[in-house]
């Protein structure tokens, strides 16, 4: 299949209209993970509602789950070990296990087009094709660089899943290839030597919120407190230990300071550091409903992140929805989805990012004092 003929698709539902045509309309989508913490399991997600929504039949194949499905999307859990260790095994040696490899090949022989994100499950999809001459899309989010992570082991993990991510044989075997941005296009390109197309992901509409007076309770930041807020996953390459240094140099010019950072841990080790360095005006909130992610983008007065490493970066275009100001390092992913209203820093430079920072939040008191809103 020649993918210059799909390069003119600018939606998930346009490629996958010109891939199947009037072939059929089961779609099946694979991943490891459907979890809230995740921007890939997002991108999951808001590609089988809008493929639902426009009369495709859709079911979700993933390891683990525990987030609530758009309406009328099916779901089959293949099941994962609880302990974190033993899950990182069981994901590595999963194409091996030949009794399951069969049994959701078969499964998926049901479908017309099988759409898959990330490993192992695009191994799965390669054996599906090479028994039942299914097409599948392979859709690629970014390549990991194992220097942003601590340990050894992390290290060779992560190289590990990014060669099995982007220079594997089931993913040059995929019919299309899309990347999420041009970026992660170069970067498959000059990684994998594979080319690919460019959807750009769909910023999902949150449920609406509720009322900030609530929402502030629920987490504890007080009336007259402005806040800095990041979303995504809790791991080294988000830099959230660099956003905490940040905060700190910004909260001493205004005290009544808070950082919300709504996410997941994926590396507890991380995560524990984070811990430490943090004062009690660092909220950690965890993965929280679509009603509150809305609200805490309402209430916010600046959107940060000081991410090293990104293929896209939904929140930063969700919180240009909201009209929030932002600032972000300025990395290629960056340069690519930042609105007006987002300042980007050179990367690293901390002192910097809080000028910034402050800037945003030193006009908004301003514009508080003057309308009589700050005493």
């Amino acid at each position: 299949m020649m993918e210059h003929e799909f390069r003119k698709c600018k939606t998930i539902v346009e490629l996958v209209d010109r891939i199947i045509e009037n072939s059929g309309k089961r779609v099946a989508i694979c991943g490891w993970a459907l979890k809230g913490s995740g921007g890939d399991c997002r991108v999951i997600e808001q590609q089988a509602k809008d493929l639902f929504d426009n009369g495709y039949d859709v079911t979700i194949f993933v390891l683990e789950a525990d987030i609530s499905l758009p309406q009328g999307v099916k779901i089959e859990v293949i099941g994962l070990p609880k302990n974190s260790y033993l899950s990182r095994i069981y994901r590595l040696i999963f194409p091996l296990i030949i009794y399951k490899m069969f049994k959701y090949a078969k499964k998926l022989e049901e479908f017309d087009l099988i759409i898959c994100h990330r490993y192992p499950l695009v191994y799965l999809c390669y054996f599906a094709k090479k028994l039942y001459g299914i097409k599948y899309i392979y859709w690629f989010h970014h390549y990991p660089d194992p220097s942003h992570f601590p340990s050894l082991m992390h290290k060779l993990w992560i190289k590990l899943i990014g060669w099995l991510e982007a220079k594997s044989c089931p993913v040059k075997k995929a019919d299309i290839i899309c990347s999420v941005s041009e970026f992660s296009r170069r970067q498959l390109k000059e990684v994998g030597n594979i080319d690919s197309i460019v959807i750009p992901n769909k910023v999902r509409k949150l449920k609406k919120g509720v009322y900030s007076i609530e929402l502030r309770h629920k987490y504890g930041i007080k009336e007259n407190e402005y806040v800095m807020l990041f979303v995504g996953r809790i791991v080294p390459y988000k830099n959230i230990h660099s956003l905490i240094r940040v905060y700190k140099l910004v909260k001493n010019s205004i005290p009544n300071l808070k950082l919300v950072i709504v996410g997941n841990p994926s590396t507890k080790d991380y995560f524990e550091k984070l811990k430490e360095i943090a004062d009690d005006g660092v909220i950690f909130t965890g993965y929280i409903p679509d009603e509150d992610l809305y609200g805490l983008y309402s209430i916010s007065d600046v959107y940060v992140t000081c991410s090293l490493l990104e293929g896209f970066d939904l929140p930063l275009k969700e919180a240009e929805l909201f009209g929030l100001p932002a600032v972000a390092f300025d990395i290629p992913a960056h340069r690519e989805v930042a609105g007006p209203n987002t300042i980007l820093v050179k990367k690293d430079n901390i002192e910097q990012f809080a000028k910034a920072v402050l800037k945003i939040l030193q006009q908004k008191k301003l514009s508080k004092t003057q309308k009589g809103c700050v005493n």
